[in-house]
Protein backbone atom coordinates (compact mmCIF):
# COMPACT_ATOMS: atom_id res chain seq x y z
CA UNK A 1 0.00 0.00 0.00
CA UNK A 2 1.44 3.36 -1.05
CA UNK A 3 1.61 6.38 1.30
CA UNK A 4 -1.30 8.84 0.91
CA UNK A 5 -3.60 6.00 -0.12
CA UNK A 6 -6.98 6.23 1.60
CA UNK A 7 -9.41 3.35 2.16
CA UNK A 8 -13.01 4.44 2.73
CA UNK A 9 -15.32 2.05 4.61
CA UNK A 10 -18.99 2.17 5.57
CA UNK A 11 -20.10 0.34 8.73
CA UNK A 12 -23.81 -0.33 9.36
CA UNK A 13 -25.49 -1.54 12.54
CA UNK A 14 -28.32 -3.78 11.33
CA UNK A 15 -30.65 -3.62 14.35
CA UNK A 16 -29.94 0.00 15.27
CA UNK A 17 -30.12 1.02 11.59
CA UNK A 18 -27.21 3.45 12.09
CA UNK A 19 -24.06 3.99 10.03
CA UNK A 20 -20.56 5.34 10.51
CA UNK A 21 -17.73 5.85 8.03
CA UNK A 22 -14.14 4.81 8.67
CA UNK A 23 -11.28 6.28 6.62
CA UNK A 24 -7.81 4.70 6.78
CA UNK A 25 -4.97 6.78 5.36
CA UNK A 26 -1.51 5.31 4.86
CA UNK A 27 0.77 7.96 6.38
CA UNK A 28 4.09 6.23 5.74
CA UNK A 29 5.73 2.88 5.09
CA UNK A 30 9.38 1.87 5.36
CA UNK A 31 11.35 0.89 2.26
CA UNK A 32 10.42 -2.79 2.26
CA UNK A 33 6.79 -2.10 3.33
CA UNK A 34 7.24 -4.27 6.42
CA UNK A 35 5.98 -1.43 8.63
CA UNK A 36 3.21 1.04 7.83
CA UNK A 37 1.36 3.60 9.92
CA UNK A 38 -2.29 4.43 9.27
CA UNK A 39 -4.27 7.46 10.41
CA UNK A 40 -7.87 6.46 11.13
CA UNK A 41 -10.78 8.91 11.03
CA UNK A 42 -14.28 7.85 12.10
CA UNK A 43 -17.29 9.97 11.08
CA UNK A 44 -21.00 9.70 11.79
CA UNK A 45 -23.71 9.71 9.12
CA UNK A 46 -23.74 13.53 9.20
CA UNK A 47 -20.00 13.63 8.33
CA UNK A 48 -19.05 14.77 11.85
CA UNK A 49 -15.69 13.43 13.08
CA UNK A 50 -16.24 11.35 16.21
CA UNK A 51 -12.84 9.69 16.58
CA UNK A 52 -9.23 9.85 15.33
CA UNK A 53 -6.33 7.54 16.11
CA UNK A 54 -3.24 5.84 14.68
CA UNK A 55 -2.62 2.18 13.82
CA UNK A 56 0.77 0.70 12.98
CA UNK A 57 1.14 -2.66 11.23
CA UNK A 58 4.49 -4.44 11.29
CA UNK A 59 5.60 -7.69 9.64
CA UNK A 60 8.48 -9.34 11.52
CA UNK A 61 11.27 -11.51 10.10
CA UNK A 62 9.09 -14.62 10.40
CA UNK A 63 6.15 -13.06 8.54
CA UNK A 64 3.90 -12.54 11.57
CA UNK A 65 1.78 -9.37 11.44
CA UNK A 66 1.56 -7.20 14.57
CA UNK A 67 -0.79 -4.30 15.33
CA UNK A 68 0.02 -1.34 17.59
CA UNK A 69 -2.70 1.19 18.51
CA UNK A 70 -4.21 2.90 21.55
CA UNK A 71 -5.68 -0.38 22.80
CA UNK A 72 -2.42 -2.31 22.31
CA UNK A 73 0.40 0.27 22.75
CA UNK A 74 2.97 -2.54 23.08
CA UNK A 75 1.64 -4.39 20.04
CA UNK A 76 -0.41 -7.54 19.58
CA UNK A 77 -0.18 -10.43 17.13
CA UNK A 78 -2.84 -9.86 14.49
CA UNK A 79 -2.08 -12.61 11.99
CA UNK A 80 0.49 -15.44 12.12
CA UNK A 81 2.78 -15.91 9.13
CA UNK A 82 1.14 -19.17 8.10
CA UNK A 83 -2.61 -19.81 8.24
CA UNK A 84 -3.35 -23.32 6.95
CA UNK A 85 -6.77 -23.45 5.29
CA UNK A 86 -9.36 -25.07 7.55
CA UNK A 87 -7.15 -25.23 10.65
CA UNK A 88 -8.20 -23.30 13.74
CA UNK A 89 -5.41 -21.15 15.22
CA UNK A 90 -5.57 -20.00 18.84
CA UNK A 91 -4.01 -16.73 19.93
CA UNK A 92 -4.24 -14.66 23.10
CA UNK A 93 -3.24 -11.49 24.91
CA UNK A 94 -3.25 -10.37 28.53
CA UNK A 95 -5.78 -7.62 29.24
CA UNK A 96 -6.69 -5.46 32.25
CA UNK A 97 -9.14 -8.03 33.60
CA UNK A 98 -7.47 -11.22 32.47
CA UNK A 99 -6.54 -13.31 29.45
CA UNK A 100 -8.16 -12.41 26.12
CA UNK A 101 -9.00 -15.55 24.15
CA UNK A 102 -8.63 -15.27 20.39
CA UNK A 103 -8.98 -17.78 17.59
CA UNK A 104 -9.18 -17.65 13.83
CA UNK A 105 -9.78 -19.99 10.94
CA UNK A 106 -9.24 -19.34 7.23
CA UNK A 107 -12.06 -21.39 5.76
CA UNK A 108 -12.45 -20.35 2.12
CA UNK A 109 -10.26 -19.15 -0.74
CA UNK A 110 -11.91 -16.62 -3.05
CA UNK A 111 -10.01 -16.15 -6.34
CA UNK A 112 -12.15 -13.18 -7.35
CA UNK A 113 -14.86 -11.05 -5.69
CA UNK A 114 -16.80 -7.93 -6.66
CA UNK A 115 -17.48 -5.28 -3.99
CA UNK A 116 -19.21 -2.01 -4.93
CA UNK A 117 -18.65 -2.64 -8.65
CA UNK A 118 -14.93 -3.23 -8.21
CA UNK A 119 -13.20 -6.57 -8.62
CA UNK A 120 -10.59 -7.85 -6.15
CA UNK A 121 -8.37 -10.89 -6.64
CA UNK A 122 -6.67 -13.51 -4.48
CA UNK A 123 -8.90 -13.23 -1.41
CA UNK A 124 -9.47 -15.38 1.66
CA UNK A 125 -12.40 -15.66 4.05
CA UNK A 126 -11.24 -15.63 7.69
CA UNK A 127 -13.40 -16.08 10.80
CA UNK A 128 -12.10 -14.38 13.96
CA UNK A 129 -13.48 -14.80 17.48
CA UNK A 130 -12.28 -12.79 20.48
CA UNK A 131 -13.55 -13.13 24.05
CA UNK A 132 -12.51 -10.23 26.29
CA UNK A 133 -13.09 -10.30 30.06
CA UNK A 134 -14.44 -7.14 31.72
CA UNK A 135 -15.15 -6.61 35.41
CA UNK A 136 -18.80 -7.75 35.28
CA UNK A 137 -19.24 -9.44 31.89
CA UNK A 138 -17.37 -11.28 29.16
CA UNK A 139 -17.56 -9.66 25.73
CA UNK A 140 -17.36 -11.55 22.45
CA UNK A 141 -16.68 -10.19 18.97
CA UNK A 142 -17.07 -12.59 16.04
CA UNK A 143 -15.82 -11.25 12.70
CA UNK A 144 -16.35 -12.93 9.34
CA UNK A 145 -13.88 -11.09 7.11
CA UNK A 146 -12.79 -11.17 3.47
CA UNK A 147 -9.19 -10.03 2.90
CA UNK A 148 -7.69 -9.50 -0.54
CA UNK A 149 -4.14 -9.25 -1.81
CA UNK A 150 -2.55 -5.76 -1.68
CA UNK A 151 -5.71 -4.28 -0.08
CA UNK A 152 -6.59 -5.99 3.20
CA UNK A 153 -10.19 -6.18 4.37
CA UNK A 154 -12.86 -5.51 1.74
CA UNK A 155 -15.87 -6.83 3.67
CA UNK A 156 -16.65 -7.71 7.30
CA UNK A 157 -19.61 -8.97 9.28
CA UNK A 158 -19.13 -8.37 13.02
CA UNK A 159 -21.35 -9.71 15.79
CA UNK A 160 -20.89 -8.23 19.26
CA UNK A 161 -22.35 -10.01 22.30
CA UNK A 162 -22.01 -10.15 26.08
CA UNK A 163 -22.24 -12.76 28.87
CA UNK A 164 -22.85 -11.67 32.50
CA UNK A 165 -20.40 -13.23 34.96
CA UNK A 166 -23.04 -13.53 37.70
CA UNK A 167 -26.84 -13.56 37.81
CA UNK A 168 -27.11 -10.31 39.77
CA UNK A 169 -25.13 -8.08 37.39
CA UNK A 170 -27.00 -4.79 37.01
CA UNK A 171 -28.11 -3.27 33.72
CA UNK A 172 -25.83 -0.28 34.35
CA UNK A 173 -22.81 -2.53 34.87
CA UNK A 174 -23.54 -4.36 31.63
CA UNK A 175 -24.14 -1.13 29.71
CA UNK A 176 -20.92 0.48 30.98
CA UNK A 177 -18.81 -2.57 30.13
CA UNK A 178 -20.35 -2.97 26.69
CA UNK A 179 -19.95 0.69 25.73
CA UNK A 180 -16.31 0.85 26.90
CA UNK A 181 -15.56 -2.25 24.84
CA UNK A 182 -17.52 -1.01 21.82
CA UNK A 183 -15.60 2.26 21.81
CA UNK A 184 -12.34 0.33 21.31
CA UNK A 185 -13.87 -1.18 18.15
CA UNK A 186 -15.01 2.19 16.72
CA UNK A 187 -18.63 1.38 17.47
CA UNK A 188 -20.21 4.63 18.67
CA UNK A 189 -22.90 4.75 21.34
CA UNK A 190 -25.53 5.87 18.85
CA UNK A 191 -24.94 2.63 16.90
CA UNK A 192 -26.44 0.58 19.73
CA UNK A 193 -29.93 -0.80 19.04
CA UNK A 194 -32.69 1.17 20.79
CA UNK A 195 -33.87 -2.00 22.56
CA UNK A 196 -30.36 -2.36 23.97
CA UNK A 197 -30.72 0.82 26.04
CA UNK A 198 -33.90 -0.43 27.72
CA UNK A 199 -33.61 -2.14 31.06
CA UNK A 200 -31.91 -5.49 30.60
CA UNK A 201 -34.34 -7.01 33.09
CA UNK A 202 -37.23 -6.37 30.69
CA UNK A 203 -35.56 -7.70 27.57
CA UNK A 204 -36.53 -11.12 26.30
CA UNK A 205 -33.28 -12.45 24.88
CA UNK A 206 -32.02 -15.90 24.07
CA UNK A 207 -28.34 -16.56 24.69
CA UNK A 208 -26.25 -18.72 22.37
CA UNK A 209 -24.83 -22.10 23.40
CA UNK A 210 -21.99 -20.33 25.27
CA UNK A 211 -24.33 -18.04 27.18
CA UNK A 212 -23.62 -14.92 25.10
CA UNK A 213 -26.41 -12.46 24.23
CA UNK A 214 -26.23 -10.68 20.87
CA UNK A 215 -26.10 -6.87 20.96
CA UNK A 216 -26.01 -6.14 17.24
CA UNK A 217 -24.53 -7.17 13.89
CA UNK A 218 -22.34 -4.72 11.99
CA UNK A 219 -21.61 -4.88 8.26
CA UNK A 220 -18.53 -3.09 6.96
CA UNK A 221 -17.67 -2.76 3.27
CA UNK A 222 -14.91 -1.01 1.35
CA UNK A 223 -16.65 1.76 -0.59
CA UNK A 224 -13.75 3.41 -2.41
CA UNK A 225 -9.99 3.95 -2.57
CA UNK A 226 -8.41 7.36 -3.17
CA UNK A 227 -4.89 8.73 -3.60
CA UNK A 228 -3.43 12.09 -2.57
CA UNK A 229 -6.91 13.26 -1.57
CA UNK A 230 -7.53 14.32 -5.17
CA UNK A 231 -7.39 11.39 -7.58
CA UNK A 232 -10.20 8.98 -6.72
CA UNK A 233 -10.66 5.57 -8.20
CA UNK A 234 -14.16 5.01 -9.52
CA UNK A 235 -15.08 1.83 -7.65
CA UNK A 236 -18.21 2.88 -5.78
Amino acid sequence: MHPNTQLHYKREALEAKKSIFVDLEVEFCNDDRSKCRYFVTVKDDKNKVIEKYYETYKVDLFGDVFLTDTLYPNGTLLLPARIPLGNEIKLGNNDKYGFVQEKLIAYKLIPKIEINNHEYNNCVNILFETVTPASKVDLKLTTDEIDCENIGAVKKEMKMSYRPKTENVSADDISNSVMKYASTKSIAKNMGPMSYYKSFATRKVKPDNQGFILIDTYLETLESISHNLHRKLNIS
